[in-house]
């Protein structure tokens, strides 16, 4: 009903690990995707991600009319949405990974963010780093820290380009 209700198509189902897994989409648009990934969880729960995806910000006007009318379809359904938003480019920096997130980092502080970073991952091809934000009112708990951003660089191993993800506030796609 919900995947109708968000004009998406077929809702198709699958058994993964156990679990039963339903998933519909539709193109929004010329430049977006809207999907829809519900899982039951043990106890009788579910979880349901609702994902809006476009490869041109710039050129998806009616997303954000997407979000508000898809937030206001959950809420009516009796679920409560708690927004996250990742993005994705390539870094202008192209040498090591550490390098282009050093790169991105002294460019955030230049405009005054006030990031703090708390946590942090790298291994060979990906670095990737986890920040406090003064005054965010979005974050989730991780030990002693509220992390409201998550950037990470991963260098490509066909080209050795180095694509950039940033979470808020944290990372939900693959990096």
């Amino acid at each position: 009903m919900l995947a109708e209700q968000l004009g998406l198509g077929k809702v198709s189902g699958s058994d993964e690990d156990g679990h039963m897994m339903y998933r519909a989409a539709a193109s929004q648009g010329d430049s977006s995707k809207l999907s829809m990934l519900w899982t039951d969880l043990e106890q009788g729960g579910s979880y349901v991600f609702v994902t809006m995806e476009t490869q041109n910000l710039l050129k998806a006007e009616e997303l954000q009319d997407t979000a508000e009318k898809t937030g206001k379809i959950m809420m009516a359904a009796g679920i409560t949405p708690e927004w996250n938003a990742s993005i994705q480019g390539s870094a202008l920096s192209q040498g090591l990974p550490g390098e282009a997130l050093a790169a991105i980092e002294g460019t955030m502080e230049a405009e005054g963010s006030g990031l703090h970073a708390v946590e942090s991952y790298e291994d060979v091809s990906t670095v990737s780093r986890s920040y406090t934000v003064p005054g965010s009112k979005r974050f989730v708990n991780s030990g002693d820290h509220k992390i409201a951003l998550q950037m990470a660089v991963h260098q490509n191993d066909n080209d050795n380009s180095n694509r950039v993800t940033i979470g808020l506030p944290l990372i939900t796609i693959e990096y």
